[in-house]
C-alpha cells in the first residue's frame, strides 16, 4: 500500500459532476481522494455501486488511474442516516439487512481503508 501524502474528498464539490470533481482534485495536485458513498446524495451511489461491485470497482479504478489518483479512504453511509443498514448495528435483524458485506468487497479492489459510521449512537446520560 502506498502512502497518500495529501487527499481531497470528492464530496467537497457536491455541485460538480463526479468526473469534474475528479479533474479538479487532480488539477489541484492531490495524491488521493477520500471517496464518499452516501445514500441519496453523492457522486457515487451506494445502491448502484454495490449492485455490481466488480464492474463498479473496475470503472472507478480506471477513472482514478486516468488522473493519477488513489483512494485514501472510502467513506460509506449506506442508509438514510448513520443507523440505517450499518454493518455494526446492535440489532441482529438490522445487521442482516446491512450491505456491509458488499461494501467490503468493493473496498478490496480499490483500497484497503474504509470508514463506516457506527450503527447506533447512545447519549452519555443513557437516554
Amino acid at each position: 500500500m502506498s502512502i497518500v501524502n495529501l487527499a481531497c474528498a470528492n464530496f467537497a464539490f457536491p455541485l460538480l459532476p463526479f468526473d469534474a470533481a475528479l479533474d479538479l482534485i487532480a488539477a489541484l495536485q492531490f495524491d488521493g481522494i477520500d471517496l464518499g458513498l452516501f445514500a441519496g446524495s453523492s457522486h457515487v451511489d451506494p445502491e448502484e455501486t454495490l449492485g455490481n461491485v466488480r464492474s463498479s470497482a473496475a470503472a472507478l479504478s480506471a477513472r482514478l488511474r486516468d488522473r493519477n489518483l488513489v483512494v485514501a479512504d472510502l467513506f460509506v453511509v449506506p442508509g438514510a442516516g448513520f443507523e440505517a443498514l450499518a454493518p455494526n448495528h446492535p440489532d441482529a435483524a438490522e445487521r442482516a439487512r446491512s450491505r456491509g458485506r458488499r461494501i467490503s468487497t468493493l473496498v478490496a479492489p480499490v483500497r484497503d481503508v474504509c470508514s463506516v459510521p457506527p450503527g447506533r449512537t447512545q447519549s452519555i446520560s443513557g437516554g
